[in-house]
């Protein structure tokens, strides 16, 4: 039978990449040991929540620029990195935490629509970089609290917001 403790809303973020242990890579290196990252990754796909009562732009700022820094490093092609950012319900279950914002992150960062347009980006020539998806609900939150909104496209059948940031170059706020 399975336990499971009371809901808490938290800021879930997922991780589709061909480098493995990319976000645990990232967050060791890049000061978020503070992310609590889920056990094995499903699917090629790494799961963090971050702690409460944290300043989600902020971190969520400093994790795409992280990132980007990160795929910049990546040796050879490579495909591109998907990063994916929700708040939703987490709870713990059998002493491990999970839930549907941990859930909805992942499928963010698998969604189909989302996968054509990365990868129309790269047929278009931009190669291989960073895509940040962010569900519709945390970004007008994010947008309120001064997230820039140029470069942002929004893509309905997902009820998420998305940008490419090319693996060259830098990633202003």
């Amino acid at each position: 039978m399975r336990q499971q403790g009371p809901g808490v809303r938290r800021l879930c973020l997922a991780v589709a990449a061909e480098a493995p242990d990319l976000l645990e890579s990232v967050c060791r290196t890049g000061g978020f040991d503070r992310l609590y990252l889920l056990g094995t990754p499903a699917q090629g796909v790494e799961v963090g929540i971050a702690p409460p009562g944290i300043d989600e732009l902020a971190l969520v700022q400093d994790l795409v620029t992280a990132f980007h820094r990160a795929v910049r490093g990546i040796a050879g092609p490579g495909g591109p990195v998907l990063m994916a950012f929700h708040v939703g319900i987490i709870r713990v279950v059998d002493d491990e935490l999970g839930g549907a914002g941990a859930a909805r992150a992942r499928e963010l960062v698998r969604a189909p629509d989302l996968d054509d347009a990365v990868r129309q980006w790269a047929a278009e020539g931009q190669g291989p970089g960073l895509t940040v998806v962010v569900s519709d609900g945390l970004f007008a939150d994010l947008r309120s609290e001064g997230l820039p909104g140029e470069g942002w496209q929004w893509v309905s059948s997902a009820s998420a917001w998305l940008r490419h940031f090319r693996a060259t170059g830098s990633v202003e706020r």
